[in-house]
């Protein structure tokens, strides 16, 4: 059985969520206020040392990193059309696995973090911000000519992507200058047993 340590406001947790649901995996879900320090707990720690959401649990077999249980979900049961075994093609896919953990997730994503969560760091918005818009425009300019980030259907990339793009109005880093990325993220909802990500207010 497949558990899911998850938190509701990350978009980490919520990724991996979003491949669950995409893929019709069966999974329960175990949630973790982070706000509320249980990350920090004992018992998570002794699955997760680093005490980071999300975790996944397969039946015994422990993984502690969004991409990473990406990459697991989609080889392990067989997934190949969201994560490709051809060399090139999976390189591609790794790119923009690689750009959803640093530029957005560090960028849209640590903006959103700040502005919502943590005003004691705003010092960093700033900076969050402009790598966020950096990794915005280089998608925009991507998805002019393409529909989905890495190959002609969509991929685990699109699903690493999504969750803190869409909600990078919240980090104060507004979506209308980035059309062909509104498009993309309109394309990935209407894909079938898609799950929102919550806004916060």
């Amino acid at each position: 059985m497949i558990t899911l340590y998850d938190s509701v406001i990350s978009g980490n947790s919520h990724r991996v969520k979003l491949a669950l649901s995409l893929f019709g995996l069966p999974h329960k879900i175990t949630p973790i206020d982070i706000l509320q320090g249980e990350q920090r707990r004992p018992e998570f720690l002794a699955l997760n040392p680093f005490g980071t959401c999300p975790t996944l649990d397969d039946d015994g077999f422990i993984i502690r990193d969004s991409v990473a249980i990406l990459v697991y979900l989609a080889r392990k049961y067989g997934k190949d059309e969201w994560y490709p075994r051809e060399v090139e093609a999976e390189t591609r896919v790794n790119e923009w696995l690689m750009t959803a953990a640093d530029g957005i997730a560090k960028g849209l994503g640590m903006a959103r973090y700040i502005r919502r969560f943590a005003p004691h760091l705003e010092p960093n918005h700033e900076l969050s911000v402009a790598r966020g818009v950096k990794a915005l425009g280089v998608m925009d300019a991507h998805l002019a000519s393409r529909r989905w980030l890495a190959a002609d259907r969509p991929t685990i990339a699109d699903i690493a992507g999504y969750s803190y793009v869409k909600r990078a109005p919240e980090g104060d880093v507004p979506l209308d200058p980035y059309p062909n990325v509104c498009a993309w993220l309109a394309r990935m909802e209407e894909l079938p047993n898609f799950i929102p990500f919550p806004a916060q207010k």
